[in-house]
């Protein structure tokens, strides 16, 4: 029984040396344009959580189309919404549509009405096609 949890262990801490050890040509490859310098990320996530929609909304890409990571794509759309950017209102009010719940998509067409009424030409179409019945 000693030696089962001394190898299951030394197999945890393998892994975890493993994933510690793990050097940069492992990590994701990222789009530049999409990319925000290691130094830089903490003063991004700060400006936007402060009320810059410009930074969300980098973040928002960094996460959306660098990373491929949805959830957090969606996190920094409703930043960037709050914070005031239309091109958050909008992408946020996409993400929303998307996931089809009855929940989700009044909350989709809460935000693109928001970004239709900034301006967001795309956001109004969308809204046009909802109110048509038709899938935008």
């Amino acid at each position: 029984m000693r030696s089962s949890l001394f190898v299951r262990m030394s197999l945890v801490l393998g892994l975890l040396g493993i994933a510690a050890g793990a050097d940069a040509a492992s990590a994701p490859k990222i789009d530049p344009q999409f990319d925000i310098p290691k130094d830089k990320m903490e003063q991004v996530k700060k400006a936007a959580l402060s009320g810059d929609g410009p930074a969300a909304l980098r973040l928002e890409m960094y996460y959306g189309f660098g990373l491929g990571n949805s959830q957090m794509e969606e996190y920094w759309a409703a930043v960037g919404s709050e914070d005031g950017s239309v091109t958050c209102e909008h992408n946020l009010g996409q993400i929303l549509w998307q996931k089809d719940t009855k929940e989700d998509r009044l909350r989709a067409v809460y935000w693109l009405k928001k970004a239709s009424d900034n301006g967001d030409a795309q956001s109004t179409d969308m809204l046009a096609k909802i109110a048509k019945g038709d899938e935008p």
